[in-house]
């Protein structure tokens, strides 16, 4: 169905016009690179809200709200397709004053009831009709800023960036920069297409169309993801904090600027203790922050301070999931829906990380069993969540091989092995735990 629809607006718009000489990024159109791949694959697109006229820039987690400025329209599209013009140049001396007004403000009630229908089948999961509905705007206005931000939207979260770039680029012109949202997922295209510095650009252009007012800190947030996918990590924490500074509240700003998901090179261990505590202040009930903060003990070694982190966030995290899993009365009185992803991704990754500080603490003490149960009963419950975790697994094998339960260790090696044999940790637990049968199966 999206091959459809990509279809369908190519064959409708490939004769829109190109990008003005003045653009900033009149440049070939290239690959998604993956030099960071762990960071640039958490980039999200920002989006418009679908249930307002406002204007929402957010990662999956972020929500931020703009005003959103609509004038009105020149021409009319009733919803059947049909165009009649109100007002041109020729005519405005024949036309009652009153009249027309009425019809420009008729044209722009029937335009943003058509983007309520786009926004309203976004938000029910009907790509192909919202697209139509967009498409139905832009056929008769091509350049109806929200109908182009939105339609943009669309194709940048299925991958099609050229044809995103296009409609961005025109609701970007016709705002004249001062759209925060549009300009901001011009710079994602931008940097999913290897050219973060045609984004950077861009999103300077779109800070001084503001008068560097940043109100939601959407350019800030871009500025971050950026300058992180040109490996500029300073620059990339300092905006990062900046967004967070606007919007409090949106917890997944102050882990970006915390480093802790940058590549290694590029984390400042102080600096995310610091951010993350200034984070807590405004989301104390944030398992996501708990879980970092742990994070930050673990890697200054306060092992004991990081099991108190991890412990607490995995309860957290276990009371989201239940307030999740609600019942839902539309089915049955019997069924209760799943927790969303993103908790059942950090539920585990906070287990995987209690178990190896814990196995840390153990090999730290004189033998202590009650800590080497612990670390045991850990692994053994993340093992459970991540089977597919190769660290997690090489850590495990050499905790087995370590309290002397030898098969099993070689038998977990190998598993890690065989999901990454090239890693670090796997080719270590490898080594130590059944080297011997490695290179009898190379032999």
């Amino acid at each position: 169905m999206l091959c459809i629809i990509a279809g369908r607006i190519l064959s409708m718009f490939v004769d829109k016009k190109k990008v003005a000489e003045e653009s900033v990024h009149p440049r070939p159109i290239v690959t998604l690179h993956h030099d960071v791949a762990t960071t640039i694959n958490e980039l999200e697109p920002l989006t418009s809200s679908l249930s307002s006229s406002t204007t929402t820039a957010s990662t999956i987690a972020d929500e931020s709200v703009s005003t959103l400025q609509t004038e009105a329209t020149t021409e009319e599209d009733d919803l059947h397709g049909s165009t009649t013009s109100i007002v041109s140049s020729e005519s405005t001396s024949t036309l009652d004053p009153i009249a027309a007004s009425s019809a420009v403000d008729e044209a722009a009630a029937i335009d943003e009831s058509i983007i309520d229908i786009a926004k309203s089948s976004l938000l029910n999961g009907k790509i192909e009709a919202s697209v139509d509905a967009l498409l139905q705007v832009i056929g008769v206005i091509p350049d109806h800023i929200e109908a182009n931000k939105l339609l943009g939207f669309i194709l940048l979260t299925m991958q099609k960036y050229e044809d995103a770039e296009r409609f961005l680029y025109t609701a970007v012109d016709a705002s004249k920069w001062t759209d925060s949202d549009a300009v901001a997922n011009l710079a994602q295209v931008l940097i999913r297409t290897n050219a973060s510095e045609w984004a950077i650009k861009a999103l300077a252009r779109g800070m001084e169309a503001v008068k560097g007012v940043d109100i939601s800190g959407t350019l800030s947030q871009s500025f971050g993801d950026a300058y992180l996918s040109v490996g500029n990590y300073t620059q990339a924490a300092d905006w990062y904090l900046h967004a967070a500074l606007k919007k409090p509240l949106i917890v997944q700003r102050w882990i970006r600027a915390s480093t802790l998901r940058f590549p290694q090179l590029g984390q400042d261990i102080k600096f995310a203790e610091n951010v993350l505590l200034q984070g807590y202040s405004s989301n104390p009930a944030s398992p996501d922050i708990v879980f970092y903060l742990g994070v930050t003990m673990h890697k200054k070694g306060q092992l004991n301070e990081a099991v108190l982190f991890y412990t607490e966030a995995i309860r957290m995290m276990s009371s989201d999931a239940l307030l999740v899993g609600v019942v839902d009365k539309e089915k049955s009185s019997s069924s209760v829906s799943d927790p969303p992803e993103s908790i059942v991704v950090a539920h585990r990754d906070a287990h995987a990380a209690l178990a190896t500080a814990l196995h840390a603490l153990a090999l730290d003490s004189d033998r202590d069993t009650a800590l080497y149960q612990s670390a045991l009963d850990t692994y053994i419950k993340a093992e459970q969540l991540n089977p597919t975790n190769e660290v997690l697994l090489a850590n495990f094998a050499l905790f087995l091989k370590e309290i002397g339960r030898g098969d099993e260790s070689t038998k977990l090696s190998l598993r890690a092995h065989a999901i990454n044999p090239n890693h670090p940790d796997v080719m270590r637990a490898v080594s130590e735990c059944s080297g011997d049968m490695i290179v009898a199966s190379n032999g």
